[in-house]
């Protein structure tokens, strides 16, 4: 079982990843901590460098004593493990490294067809730049069915590669799959059981409660856009036949379990 690992949340965007990556980060001896040089359009392929630099800064092991030549009067708080999301899909690379560095992964998933409405309204309201595809500028202009069928052909292939990768991870004992609607039918149970899961066992329930109760110097992390389970349903049906047409090749699939891929839709 891990022992307090540190945790990567490997998410699908537009799943609540900051909102649950910010309540673990409010924990008790945890730090929200980057494990990328930078976002935009790069792949969120995490590097170990960051890992070791972590270790470095926050728990460094001197070959040597320092004579201290004051002591101060308060204590300097150190995390312990940290919190990293990341739009990553898995590899073996990544399995290795985190398997180095004993760090516990989250695969957040949601339900496609509402990520498509949220993917919507992140392209009209916030940005155009993310890794999982291009946007063209047109795009704006477009009727709503057009954006919706933009994104399950462009977009939506990267997600299936996401959730097909994760199903197939060999390492099952440090990876536990959350889903969006569970997260958001009942945060303290869902985020008791990733730490649990992670092995932190000394977290309680009231301290989960507390963080959730408890707003991030930026509140922008919080945001959830319009984080609402079954918007998906308005998917236009054009939309809706292509997206049922691509998991059709993944229902193929003889090693990939079917009893999970009917949430995505």
């Amino acid at each position: 079982m891990p022992n307090k690992s540190s945790i990567l949340i490997a998410c699908m965007p537009k799943s609540g990843s900051t909102f649950l990556a910010n309540v673990i980060a409010n924990l008790p001896d945890c730090i929200n901590y980057a494990l990328v040089p930078c976002y935009g359009t790069r792949e969120q392929e995490i590097e170990e460098q960051r890992i070791l630099d972590f270790d470095l800064q926050y728990n460094p092991k001197p070959k040597f004593k320092i004579k201290k030549l004051f002591k101060p009067n308060y204590k300097i708080p150190k995390p312990k493990f940290f919190v990293s999301q990341n739009h990553v899909r898995h590899s073996q690379l990544l399995d290795n490294i985190c398997s180095r560095h004993s760090i516990f992964r989250v695969v957040l998933c949601r339900n496609l067809k509402d990520i498509i409405f949220s993917l919507k309204d992140h392209i009209v309201n916030e940005s155009t730049v993310f890794p999982m595809g291009n946007v063209p500028k047109e795009y704006l202009t477009w009727e709503e069915h057009k954006k919706e069928e933009f994104i399950v052909d462009i977009i939506m292939p990267w997600y299936l590669n996401f959730f097909a990768g994760w199903s197939r991870a060999a390492d099952k004992q440090f990876t536990k799959f959350v889903w969006y609607e569970d997260l958001m039918t009942d945060k303290t149970v869902t985020i008791m059981s990733i730490l649990r899961a992670a092995g932190h066992l000394e977290i309680t329930e009231n301290e989960i409660n507390l963080s959730l109760n408890t707003k991030p110097q930026n509140h922008k992390l919080t945001r959830f856009n319009k984080g609402i389970a079954g918007r998906g349903e308005n998917l236009s049906e054009n939309a809706s036949n292509k997206l049922s047409n691509l998991l059709a090749y993944y229902n193929n699939f003889s090693d990939l379990d079917k009893s999970i891929i009917k949430y995505l839709i």
